[in-house]
């Protein structure tokens, strides 16, 4: 039999207690992504980009699911990147930590 684990870890950052799910596998980064969709609920992301840098984005998923690019499939996430302000896809396999935002909009927001 799988065991899916999920890790949970407090720490503080500018005075602020917080919760981070650190997923493990792709099925539990999937489940988390559609929950905030279900719930239009905003996550904040740790992203590793393509040149190894780690970001961090505030996001509005809108969709999970099997994506192409170039000819070349994967499982993404489309969602509204709140930073950037327009619509952006992220390799689920990319995705190093998921924390939901408690709002579920932000003022100004498209």
């Amino acid at each position: 039999s799988i065991i899916l684990r999920i890790g949970v870890v407090n720490y503080r950052e500018n005075f602020v207690s917080k919760v981070v799910i650190y997923c493990e596998n792709l099925h539990n980064k999937i489940e988390a992504i559609k929950r905030a969709i279900g719930n239009e609920a905003l996550l904040r992301i740790v992203y590793l980009k393509p040149n190894d840098e780690k970001t961090r984005r505030v996001v509005r998923p809108e969709m999970v699911g099997e994506m192409e690019y170039r000819g070349k499939r994967y499982v993404g996430m489309r969602a509204f990147c709140m930073e950037r302000r327009e619509e952006r896809v992220f390799r689920i396999d990319r995705i190093l930590e998921i924390e939901k935002v408690g709002k579920k909009r932000i003022d100004n927001e498209p």
